[in-house]
């Protein structure tokens, strides 16, 4: 069984190696940084979530950035973001409220943590 999955590991590692998409974010060890795309690519498609990511990291370059933004900044930017608009894709309600919840749930961790 261990040979086995050492060569499964193999084969994976070189298929990673063959087929892997550069990422800007890929090699970063800044924790920040490792938050947002995780967050991101939880909310979207990689090629997608990978697009916004310098857009965050710009109006966002560390948490005390965003902790001192304003709610509404932030909703502003993670609802384009994540629904591509308005409203996005499940309708102006569902996915909204959802975002609005979690990122209020952020914005007031980070404030008090910073």
């Amino acid at each position: 069984m261990e040979a086995r999955t050492e060569k499964l590991k193999i084969d994976l590692l070189n298929w990673y190696k063959k087929n892997k998409r550069a990422f800007s974010w890929r090699k970063t060890t800044d924790p920040w940084q490792i938050l947002l795309i995780e967050t991101l690519s939880q909310q979207t498609q990689l090629e997608r979530a990978n697009e916004y990511f310098d857009k965050f990291l710009i109006q966002f370059p560390s948490p005390k950035s965003m902790a001192n933004s304003s709610l509404k900044i932030i909703l502003k930017i993670v609802n384009y973001s994540f629904l591509g608009g308005p409203g996005g894709p499940l309708g102006p309600g569902v996915q909204k409220k959802k975002l609005e919840a979690k990122s209020s749930v952020l914005h007031k961790a980070l404030s008090r943590l910073l």
